[in-house]
């Protein structure tokens, strides 16, 4: 290509053009070439073509959504006594770096946000974002989506877990908020706190400004996005807040003794979590007074009578899971997520995204 300088603009456009040519018009990279050069006055070669073509997907001009398993769907819920409308798998490979899963749960959010707009067509809709690698991809192309939404729903953006390891910022709530458009975003509302705190004073902490402020808009929220931690999994970010660990291997490839919060969960029959908040296999877990937690808006209770609410015709609510393998190490979590599916105290989701090969583990595991 011709050295040229381009504003930001200009090569914003220049990568929307190619793509929509080579994609929607199908052209080959002689006919793009001379496009280009008469319309927008650049000369570019063909060995030009692929790297736009790469920055112009990495920017979100071409979105992907894969297409989601009808048989999947319907044996897993079958298998398991679940309503298959409420059940979405994901009918692509997922490798770690891939975002198949969020971007079929952020159409789902989506069409979410459109529906309960319709009860309240004035108001912003308010999501509550959870923590992690998934809700980060969820969030993400959500926002891609909502960008090409003509009259996009006015978003509430809540963030309703206080952290994460401290040196994994990005996959704090807080974080996310940048992932949309500031037209769409009516208000934001942080969650100001430590990540950790203890049992026994979080009564109190509840009561400070930065948590009290938050927590007073807590029943406003429609939508939450959330994810899923196992508890078998040396990546997920609760053992990580838990221990001290950054979001990465420690030198020897080796993990220090559990901390003392920890082994007091594995007593408990410690199985996974969702929003910080740990569960067994028969139901919820509640750490001791003399333990420690994360500071977050809701409870796995507050969850599941939220899910419960998503049949309510005038105010409706949702609590939309994802899950898929661990974004380091591709490790699945199928016993993790069993006990949300099975025991009716966990039922903490009314709209569940998961990966095909997750789905399959789960009609393994559950056969008998």
């Amino acid at each position: 290509m011709k050295r040229t300088r381009l504003s930001a603009e200009q090569k914003e456009a220049l990568l929307f053009r190619v793509l929509e040519l080579y994609v929607n018009k199908r052209l080959a990279a002689p006919e793009i070439t001379k496009k280009i050069a008469g319309e927008l006055g650049l000369e570019l070669q063909r060995t030009n073509l692929y790297p736009l073509l790469r920055e112009g997907v990495r920017r979100g001009f071409l979105r992907f959504t894969p297409p989601t398993s009808d048989s999947l769907r319907e044996r897993v819920a079958e298998k398991l006594e679940l309503n298959p409308a409420r059940i979405h798998v994901v009918n692509a490979r997922q490798d770690k770096d891939d975002e198949h899963v969020a971007a079929t749960g952020a159409e789902v959010v989506l069409s979410l946000i459109k529906k309960f707009s319709l009860c309240k067509p004035r108001e912003p809709i308010h999501l509550g974002l959870g923590p992690g690698r998934a809700t980060r991809a969820l969030a993400r192309n959500l926002g891609l989506a909502m960008r090409a939404e003509l009259h996009a729903p006015k978003l509430a953006l809540h963030a309703i877990t206080a952290g994460c390891p401290s040196r994994s910022p990005m996959y704090a709530p807080l974080a996310f908020f940048s992932f949309f458009e500031p037209d769409i975003v009516a208000e934001a509302d942080a969650l100001f706190t430590e990540p950790v705190v203890s049992c026994a004073e979080y009564e109190t902490i509840k009561q400070r400004p930065g948590f009290a402020k938050a927590f007073a808009k807590r029943d406003k929220i429609d939508i939450v996005v959330t994810s899923l931690g196992d508890a078998d999994d040396r990546h997920d970010l609760f053992r990580n807040l838990h221990e001290g660990y950054e979001d990465t291997d420690p030198p020897t490839g080796k993990r220090k003794a559990d901390s003392a919060a920890l082994q007091d969960l594995k007593r408990q029959g410690w199985r996974g979590n969702v929003q910080f908040r740990p569960y067994s296999k028969e139901g919820i877990i509640h750490e001791a007074p003399h333990s420690f937690r994360a500071p977050t808006l809701f409870e796995l209770e507050d969850l599941r009578n939220m899910a419960s609410a998503a049949i309510d015709q005038k105010h409706p609510r949702a609590v939309v899971l994802t899950v898929q393998p661990c974004g380091r190490c591709s490790k699945l979590r199928t016993g993790a997520l069993l006990p949300l599916l099975r025991v009716p105290e966990l039922r903490v989701w009314s709209e569940l995204v998961v990966d095909a090969a997750t789905a399959r583990d789960l009609l393994r595991q559950t056969a008998v």
